[in-house]
């Protein structure tokens, strides 16, 4: 599996707004266009609802967003594959949904053949972190914890088979340890566990964390992408700790 990662707006099925635009370019869009936030509030909306705003100044039409939080975003992202291929319905989401979800769960009946790109919005990563008073001031210092205490330490993340939870796995298994996965319906809701103290360590996007960080209330750990941050100079990535992970992070639209 290619373990660099994409965020995504995709659009269900062939009949894209792309497509939709060229054939009735003097008349789209007609009507409101819904556009699914697959994780709950505080997650990948913290990016989609300014996007929304200009969206709909640039169109003239209501752009509502509709959230359809479970399964690691791929709940909303079904939805839009079977919804109408109109170009009225679309969804803001992870390469993990419509990839690791179809693998995952037999039950999903999408693939990524079910949507269509348009364009990409923004760039980002994602991170570990921690709460400012945790004992971990380092990755090194939680990986040494966790294998003298086996399995005692729980992570967040934005839901099963979602982009967090696998690649938070893969980090765990490179450094032989074993962790206790929590899955929330997004970063959001995961961040809001670690902050009241109901889990350890959370494997979120950056954007949820931001505040927080700032305030300092949280504390980052290590980063997912290729190089550095230049928000955070000083926080590692994973790839320079010396794990095989990096994923960088493109918003968009598909």
């Amino acid at each position: 599996m290619n373990r660099r990662f994409i965020y995504l707006i995709v659009i269900g099925l062939a009949g894209s707004v792309s497509v939709a635009m060229q054939a009735h370019a003097q008349s789209y869009p007609r009507q409101p266009i819904q556009l699914v936030s697959p994780f709950a509030a505080g997650s990948t909306d913290t990016m989609l609802r300014p996007f929304a705003e200009r969206l709909q100044e640039f169109l003239g039409q209501p752009v509502v967003l509709n959230y359809k939080p479970g399964a690691g975003g791929a709940l909303g992202a079904g939805f839009v594959a079977t919804s109408k291929p109109d170009g009225y319905t679309l969804v803001g989401t992870s390469i993990g949904s419509i990839v690791l979800g179809p693998l995952a769960n037999k039950d999903v009946k999408f693939t990524l053949d079910s949507f269509t790109p348009v364009a990409a919005v923004a760039e980002g990563s994602l991170m570990l972190v921690v709460p400012a008073n945790s004992r971990f001031k380092t990755m090194k210092d939680l990986v040494e914890y966790s294998k003298q205490h086996p399995q005692q330490l729980t992570y967040a993340s934005s839901g099963a088979m979602g982009i967090t939870h696998v690649l938070t796995e893969i980090v765990a298994k490179e450094a032989g340890v074993r962790w206790n996965h929590i899955p929330f319906q997004g970063s959001g809701p995961g961040v809001t566990a670690l902050l009241g103290g109901h889990v350890d360590v959370a494997s979120t996007a950056v954007g949820p964390v931001q505040a927080h960080i700032k305030a300092g209330s949280l504390r980052p750990l290590a980063v997912y992408s290729e190089t550095r941050m230049k928000a955070y100079p000083d926080v590692p990535t994973l790839k320079e700790l010396g794990y095989n992970v990096a994923s960088p992070v493109v918003y968009g639209l598909l």
